[in-house]
């Protein structure tokens, strides 16, 4: 048993905010305006875990650094999370670890660049002992060896993890040793815009909106930034499907960055799973509570219940063991919605949905009766479910008593958000929860544009599937690889003046949002979150996605020409925002028609859906011919979609994925040299 000190430390994590705040450098006049500067080598753009970590491995080689967000501890690595968050790294079993063996596990999906999974692989040790160092408790066996599970996508047990709020305790542990090093911090301030030099391509600074810079001679409240160093860690835009396990606002960089013409890698490939959602406690219900096999049932408005499962499976064991099996294949996945497989629930919960129903988790009861009628016992489960609980010492009469036993801190999360899994059941839904693809990267983290790096989930670094908890950790490595290379150019910010006509834009585009002419704030929002979840979530078809394209393409001119409609200057900072969104699901939409048009078929947490399909699930008592899936095309595992965008148009294209390194070639006498030199940098 776990003390309740031990259970609220690991649950309810509080952080702390004593940052400093950057002092304004001067300030800028424009349009009878002016406007607050703040000169500095490198902004972070977010302030999660990849970006505090940034900052902090910047601020240690004596790079002058600012760290600019929206809203501090409010993001997915501060707010977000499941039973046993996991953080995927090299691992340290008892003949250790091949990194090379890694990295193909981190590629295994498809679509991923090979040199990009090495450097993931390669960084992971550093990546994990620095968050060590600086207080993150991951637990360890009394030799000091760091202990393990199996994730997600993951066969040789690479996982770790201090809990359902791993990503908020190393948000804790990196803002710490952020305010410890005296890091600037500039908090409510979100930035609209990326500038560029205009005789080359590379970033020259950032403009910003934040209301404590509102007054008489700064009605929209700007703030720029002059910098030769951007690293955009803003995250993922949840904020563009109406059902999503993102929190509250979160609109990430990559809209901002495909504003910017900055090219982005697999924007269609993303994320679905149950969970519970931000109207209530967004949170991804993976692991112990899937494993724990509690029963699944449906109600609609007047009461009935309704064990909708019975009609998908062939027995009660086959419904329990794979309820068992969500635990650990968690995200949507279109080759399991096949032959009885684990994704089949997720079919059957969106169908729920789709009929008017609400679909509940029930930790007080077993799985109801299946086909067969007989009723849930433990003796009667697959035998890797059975071994896994005997293992887990959690073959217990209850799924709430199994939970307890196998993670009660999952229990006791949820307990201090005021929910009691204890008492009553829980509201689930199948919703958006992670991007894979992002912002075009190299293997230091820079983008195409000279100057501008993307980490975490902004960095189009994965392919269509990953291991769980990799994510986590190439944020952490392509943030140490950024500050690495940001320190070896040793740059310095020039003295050439920002670009006014950047400045008027922005001016002229606000000035519309008070003509009650252009679509509300409100309105667009309903409409892309609506769009987006009903035709562009995980089960999708070619018709669906032209009529998204369609809508959003509507929008895109409505807004270009007569704004976006708001009440105050206070939301001023959202037009810009949802501008930019609109591109990100015009730049995604148009990448899945690509990918479809040109021969993809499912994979991953796309469901691709066609009435020339042959491959139909199956289910012991409904009709899916709806539901006719487009098989895999292996080929394309090869490939990765790139998309630009030039201000109008969406450019797309494919090339093939990068080749893991041949380190046949790389011998320690012979490369010490390229290291001390600096050379790896070019």
């Amino acid at each position: 048993m776990l003390s309740s000190n031990i259970l609220d430390k690991l649950t309810n994590v509080n952080l702390e905010n004593k940052f400093n705040e950057p002092s304004v450098t001067s300030f800028i006049d424009c349009d009878n305006s002016s406007f607050p500067l703040y000169t500095v080598n490198s902004v972070i753009v977010g302030s999660g875990a990849a970006g505090l970590r940034a900052a902090v491995e910047l601020k240690r080689r004596n790079v002058d650094v600012i760290v600019v967000t929206s809203m501090l501890y409010a993001g997915t690595s501060a707010c977000s999370g499941s039973d046993k968050q996991t953080l995927f790294t090299a691992s340290t079993g008892k003949n250790g670890d091949n990194v090379y063996a890694v990295a193909k596990a981190i590629a295994a999906g498809g679509a991923m660049d090979g040199d990009l999974a090495y450097v993931e692989a390669a960084g992971s040790f550093l990546a994990m002992d620095g968050l060590r160092l600086y207080g993150l408790p991951l637990p360890e066996d009394k030799f000091g060896a760091v202990l393990r599970y199996k994730t997600d996508h993951d066969e040789a047990g690479r996982a770790t993890s201090c809990g359902p709020r791993t990503s908020r305790l190393m948000v804790k542990a990196l803002s710490n040793e952020a305010m410890r090093l005296g890091i600037n911090l500039l908090d409510d301030c979100t930035i609209i815009k990326i500038l560029k030099k205009s005789y080359e391509e590379r970033v020259d600074g950032l403009i910003g909106i934040s209301k404590k810079f509102i007054n008489d001679n700064n009605k929209l409240g700007i703030v720029i930034f002059k910098c030769c160093n951007v690293i955009l860690a803003g995250g993922g835009a949840g904020e563009l499907y109406k059902h999503s396990a993102y929190p509250y606002g979160c609109v990430g960089t990559v809209g901002l960055a495909l504003e910017a013409g900055i090219s982005v890698n697999n924007i269609q490939e993303q994320q679905f799973g149950i969970s519970t959602d931000k109207s209530t406690f967004a949170w991804n219900l993976s692991g112990t509570y899937m494993q724990a096999m509690p029963r699944i049932f449906s109600q609609d408005r007047d009461g009935n219940v309704y064990n909708f499962l019975k009609n998908y499976y062939r027995s009660t064991k086959e419904i329990a063991s794979n309820i068992f099996r969500k635990g650990y294949q968690w995200p949507v996945h279109a080759q399991k919605m096949l032959n009885f497989g684990s994704s089949l629930i997720d079919l059957a919960i969106f169908r729920e949905i789709q009929k008017g129903r609400e679909v509940f988790l029930d930790f007080l009861h077993n799985p109801d009766i299946g086909n067969d009628g007989k009723p849930f016992s433990l003796n009667e489960l697959d035998e890797d479910v059975y071994a896994y609980l005997k293992n887990a010492e959690a073959l217990l009469d209850l799924p709430i008593d199994r939970l307890n036993k196998m993670n009660p801190l999952s229990v006791e999360l949820y307990r201090v958000n005021g929910i009691y899994l204890a008492k009553n059941p829980l509201k689930v839904g199948v919703n958006h929860q992670h991007f894979n693809g992002g912002i075009r990267v190299n293997i230091w983290g820079e983008s195409e544009l000279k100057g501008c790096f993307a980490i975490g989930e902004s960095a189009g670094t994965h392919g269509v599937t990953r291991p769980g908890g990799s994510a986590l950790n190439s944020g952490q490595v392509f943030a140490i690889r950024s500050a690495q290379f940001i320190e070896n150019q040793n740059s310095h910010v020039d003295e050439d003046s920002i670009d006014l006509k950047k400045i008027k834009e922005i001016l002229d585009f606000a000035g519309k949002s008070f003509n009650n002419k252009g679509i509300s704030l409100q309105d667009l929002r309903q409409k892309v979150q609506t769009i987006m979840s009903e035709k562009v979530a995980f089960i999708c078809n070619i018709k669906g996605l032209q009529e998204a394209l369609k809508t959003i393409d509507q929008l895109i001119e409505s807004v270009y020409k007569d704004g976006i409609t708001v009440k105050h200057n206070s939301q001023l900072f959202s037009i810009f925002e949802w501008k930019n969104l609109l591109i990100e699901a015009k730049a995604i939409i148009e990448s899945l028609i690509f990918y479809i048009s040109n021969g993809g078929g499912s994979r991953g947490a796309r469901v691709i859906c066609s009435e020339s399909a042959s491959s139909i699930p199956q289910a012991s008592n409904e009709d899916l011919s709806d539901f006719r899936i487009v098989p895999e095309n292996i080929v394309k595992r090869n490939e990765i979609i790139v998309v630009k965008y030039d201000g109008s148009n969406t450019l797309i294209r494919e090339r093939k994925v990068k080749d893991f390194p041949n380190l046949d070639d790389i011998f320690f006498e012979k490369n010490w040299p390229d290291f001390l030199n600096g050379d790896i940098f070019n």
